[in-house]
């Protein structure tokens, strides 16, 4: 199986990219080394997921602002890209739509545990900004935090 073109521009930002139909193509984990403002968030422990269905046109832009913004608060972490292939990896997943950040395994969208509409679709997030194609810039943080502080 090959990863599709949708992958191209996380491996340029340091991603690992997995397939969870059972197949995964690692790529450069490290990315740019960066100056770490806020030591506990420097953890290479912490695992920051970005699951996705290929063709979304969300992950491919949400890549390089979650780099950035990882790297804003001193969290040198490689994002990990999940392709969703199929509604029985939806269900595994507990995918809510394309695309969706973790961290640590908890989606960062308030309330995003209780739901269980599960599926190969786009995801809108209901954000203080308005409806997006991307998750707000404060739930990131906030799961960051959560997770810096476990």
């Amino acid at each position: 199986m090959t990863i599709g073109r949708a992958a191209e521009p996380a491996r340029a930002a340091g991603a690992v990219v997995w397939c969870r139909a059972g197949r995964s193509r690692p790529t450069d984990p490290t990315g740019a080394p960066g100056r770490c403002a806020v030591p506990a968030l420097a953890s290479s422990a912490m695992k920051v997921e970005v699951l996705y269905f290929d063709g979304c046109p969300n992950h491919e832009a949400l890549l390089p602002h979650l780099r950035a913004l990882l790297l804003a608060v001193g969290a040198d972490v490689a994002i990990e890209l999940v392709c969703v292939e199929d509604t029985d990896a939806a269900e595994r997943e507990r995918f809510l739509g394309s695309p969706t950040v973790r961290v640590d395994g908890e989606d960062v969208e308030p309330g995003a545990d209780k739901r269980t509409n599960f599926g190969i679709k786009c995801r809108l997030y209901a954000t203080p900004e308005g409806l997006r194609g991307t998750p707000a810039d404060e739930w990131v943080l906030a799961a960051l935090g959560r997770r810096a502080a476990a």
